[in-house]
């Protein structure tokens, strides 16, 4: 869950907006860092990689497996304008895919991709401007699509089913694959949920809430079941 770091250090520089964990260590993605790149690697709180460009990710949003990274990119003129997704390699670090995720091609600083989610085979994305919720496959093959206002955040747990956060309403909703609704956590009008993440070896889900609680909700399998 990211923040804002100022200083000068070996740590988070100016501003990381999302994390994903795995591989070899935290992988951060920003908007804009003009000392680092887009996306930064860091074990036991030290960079020891980047790559991608200043500039060049959205910053709200990156998943991964073994073998790649996905993270929205920012407005792009010799892509088409915004809402497209990259692919980066872990191993080199390059970007060998880009695709458009979005039919909002004209934002040059909001977020159009709110959420992504890679299960090893699938990238799950929240196409915020057009109020979907989008699935590729990792080559960036679309599969199909399912509506939800003010869809954010996305986690997978280990059934595959699909948790999507919608932070305006402090509601967050489990899909199966195919898009049926499957569960509705409603965290009161003042949450505002804005990070998701499953831990299928516990069956919780951890939600970090940027309401007036600021903090991080855990639900318990048993605790989602009443819901």
């Amino acid at each position: 869950m990211g923040g804002q770091h100022l200083c000068y250090c070996p740590y988070v520089r100016w501003k990381r907006d999302a994390v994903h964990v795995g591989g070899a260590g935290g992988y951060t993605a920003s908007d804009w860092d003009e000392s680092q790149g887009g996306i930064n690697v860091y074990q036991n709180g030290h960079k020891i990689n980047t790559f991608a460009a200043h500039g060049e990710l959205e910053g709200g949003a990156i998943t991964g497996d073994s073998t790649h990274l996905f993270a929205p990119l920012q407005f792009n003129t010799t892509l088409g304008g915004s809402g497209f997704i990259g692919r980066y390699n872990r191993s080199t670090g390059a970007r060998d895919l880009t695709w458009s995720a979005s039919s909002d091609t004209t934002e040059r600083r909001a977020d159009v991709i709110t959420g992504i989610a890679d299960t090893g085979t699938l990238v799950y994305v929240s196409d915020h401007p057009d109020n979907l919720v989008r699935c590729y496959t990792t080559a960036g093959v679309w599969q199909s699509d399912w509506s939800l206002t003010d869809p954010g955040a996305i986690a997978v747990d280990g059934s595959g089913n699909i948790w999507v956060a919608q932070m305006s309403e402090g509601t967050i909703q489990e899909f199966s694959p195919s898009g049926s609704v499957l569960n509705t956590i409603n965290m009161g009008s003042s949450a505002r949920p804005s990070a998701l993440y499953f831990d299928s070896a516990n069956n919780q889900l951890m939600v970090g809430d940027q309401g007036p609680n600021k903090n991080i909700q855990i639900y318990g399998f048993q605790k989602q079941s009443k819901f």
